[in-house]
């Protein structure tokens, strides 16, 4: 759900880490660098690199900024510039989105300092539950309280490669916790809810047991 019911969107973002590159120049440029948004589709970074005509440039970017849940473990150069690495995450209560970019372009020539786009991708599963009551007696109601999932703590993911959005394969840790969704309100007959909570989590494979 995260993609189609965003938790962060570019309207709720207030920055984001970028890590670039350029080949056959001076290797690295950015390294967990910090842009910050000071207005809708005003983007900024302190301090100024210059571009180098001509050479291709490699860049990706991780959301929110500075976040405590994720950490990168590099690629060794030559390799990094193609998607950065491993992605190191800690779901701490469920409540907060990762995001991931990756853009190539190449160096512009004085005069025409042209931005670099970043289109984000939700690499984090979101989920809700809903409740209806099926009942065909009026004074059955329904009461669902203290909704659990116990679900991966840790994993990483290597966005390293060509095609990691397609298989998103995340190596999940050996920790696990309870994920809490809170209640839902009292159900009379027909009625449907949610419950008061949406949280995010690991995406898991399919012989994970919930």
């Amino acid at each position: 759900r995260a993609a189609v019911d965003p938790s962060i969107t570019t309207a709720t973002l207030d920055g984001f880490n970028v890590w670039g590159f350029v080949s056959e120049y001076n290797g690295t440029i950015f390294t967990k660098k910090e842009v910050e948004k000071f207005a809708e589709g005003d983007w900024r970074y302190d301090g100024t690199q210059y571009w180098v005509p001509n050479k291709p440039y490699y860049f990706a970017a991780l959301a929110p900024m500075n976040s405590e849940n994720f950490d990168v473990e590099l690629a060794v150069y030559a390799s990094a510039k193609f998607g950065l690495g491993t992605v190191k995450f800690e779901n701490i209560n469920g409540t907060e989105d990762l995001l991931y970019a990756y853009q190539t372009a190449t160096g512009q020539t004085t005069g025409n300092n042209q931005k670099v786009a970043f289109t984000f991708d939700h690499i984090l599963s979101k989920v809700k539950f809903s409740f209806t009551n099926g009942f065909d007696n009026d004074n059955a109601y329904i009461d669902v309280k203290n909704i659990k999932m116990v679900v991966p703590a840790t994993a990483d993911i290597d966005v390293n490669v060509a095609d990691w959005w397609s298989t998103n394969e995340w190596a999940l840790g050996a920790d696990r916790f309870d994920l809490e969704f809170g209640d839902v309100a009292r159900l009379a007959i027909g009625e449907t809810d949610e419950c008061a909570q949406e949280r995010l989590t690991i995406p898991a494979g399919t012989d994970e047991v919930y």
